[in-house]
């Protein structure tokens, strides 16, 4: 008994998690950080002993819920409330649960008429049907592994003809098609940006580490960097800060299983240490970000496993990532912050962007080298003293976009910054909203 399969995703401050309590199987719970805080979210209709699995999308939580003994499943989301848990979908039981979201919808796998196929929903029961029936028949096409690259995902599947391939949608039956015909399946789907990084094996290149943009023209091996049909075996990938990089397990003679980045080029796909010396393997694995740091577990044969840390700045990587949620002043807008391009050095483009604000109103955005954690319900300022700060006003639509070029100078690599957004709302007792923040690190 106890937490199942580790959380289902996060809702504002608090995190929705599986657990069994003994008693009713598996179902929701929801908690703040406090045993005061924490309590079972809804106790669905079926007790399972399975697992559930979730993504967030436009502020609500989706996730599949399975039942071994009636070999049954169902759709649900939920706002973080018992008021707001919904059932959208229910049918025969899910074989290989997994679920993704694009910008317009969710996609997830599902039995219905057709059999085992790709299904999606607006959040609706009207709005929840069938994306295509890749393999007519009762049977299905079986898809599985769903990864999301923004406006598109990713999956395997089996269409009864070439086999267990890469397929992509976005949600629709024209956009829903095979990327690539490979002679074995597929493994360790990882999206980073708007790429899916990919291992796969083909007699030309053997195991080597592939990428794709969605498009079949755009899916390729990313190097070869074992040439032959072996392979450099790639395994561990991860993805790190916002954009295309993702780090990386992979074997080549003269340097063993070493530490690895990519960005999606041959050129850009390079070994960024050798830490047991020569042949012998250092088994690299678990990369995390924490901060402005990268930690992994490697294995080196005369030491067994140990905790090894690297600059963030040394994988080429940079970084836009969200802290926490807005909250709404009187009128109810919640303000939500983020930024147009990559923060890389000479991008003159770069921009923040804030949405969803109350229209044609002040509003600020607070820049500071130090992150906080101020509580000031229901709001939490995630900046610290000393700040600086833009002045400006959100349009007619509740938006402003904040430009910040950022000059080509190398020096600037590895700079840190946290930013927030805060926009006055006269209109009642509450005077201010609050945006997320977002921690940035310039990349090069």
């Amino acid at each position: 008994y106890g937490i199942r399969f580790g959380p289902l995703g996060v809702l504002g401050e608090k995190l929705v998690f599986q657990a069994d309590d003994g008693v009713r199987g598996t179902h929701p719970w929801i908690t703040d950080g406090t045993p005061e805080g924490t309590d079972l979210l809804l106790e669905l209709p079926f007790r399972s002993s399975g697992a559930l699995y979730g993504v967030v999308h436009r502020g609500e939580l989706y996730f599949l819920k399975d039942n071994f003994v009636n070999a049954e499943a169902a759709l649900w989301k939920t706002d973080g409330t018992a008021a707001g848990t919904i059932e959208l979908a229910r049918g025969r039981g899910v074989v290989f649960p997994s679920i993704a979201a694009t910008h317009d919808a969710v996609l997830f796998p599902f039995t219905g008429p057709e059999g085992y196929e790709l299904w999606r929903t607006d959040g609706t029961a009207q709005g929840t049907s069938l994306v295509l029936d890749i393999r007519p028949g009762s049977s299905g096409s079986s898809p599985q592994n769903l990864v999301s690259a923004g406006s598109w995902v990713a999956f395997i599947a089996d269409d009864g003809v070439t086999g267990r391939d890469l397929w992509r949608s976005d949600g629709t039956a024209a956009g829903t098609f095979r990327l690539i015909d490979l002679a074995e399946d597929p493994t360790d789907l990882t999206p980073a940006g708007d790429l899916v990084y990919f291992v796969a094996t083909d007699p030309v290149h053997g195991r080597e580490l592939w990428c794709t943009d969605g498009t079949p023209a755009g899916t390729t091996v990313v190097r070869d960097i074992v040439p032959g049909p072996f392979g450099s075996a790639p395994t561990s990938i991860r993805a790190v800060g916002s954009g295309r990089h993702v780090l990386f397990q992979a074997s080549e003679p003269g340097s063993g299983a070493e530490l690895w980045v990519s960005d999606g080029t041959a050129a850009g796909t390079v070994r960024l240490s050798d830490l047991e010396p020569g042949a012998l393997d250092a088994w690299p694995v678990g990369f995390t970000r924490a901060g402005t740091q990268i930690f992994f577990v490697a294995s080196p044969w005369d030491a067994g496993a140990e905790l090894h840390v690297m600059p963030f700045a040394a994988t080429g990587a940079s970084l836009a990532a969200t802290i926490g949620a807005g909250c709404a002043g009187s009128s109810g807008a919640v303000p939500t912050l983020s930024t147009a391009g990559l923060p890389t050095v000479g991008n003159a483009g770069f921009a923040f962007v804030l949405q969803d604000a109350l229209p044609a109103a002040p509003a600020a955005l607070h820049f500071s080298p130090l992150r906080g954690r101020i509580e000031l319900p229901p709001c939490i300022v995630h900046l610290l003293a000393p700040y600086t700060i833009v002045v400006t006003t959100t349009d007619a639509s509740g938006r402003m976009t904040v430009p910040a070029p950022i000059p080509a100078v190398p020096e600037f690599v590895g700079i840190e910054m946290f930013v927030q957004s805060s926009v006055l709302d006269p209109v009642g007792p509450r005077l201010l909203a609050l945006s997320n923040a977002l921690h940035v690190v310039l990349g090069p």
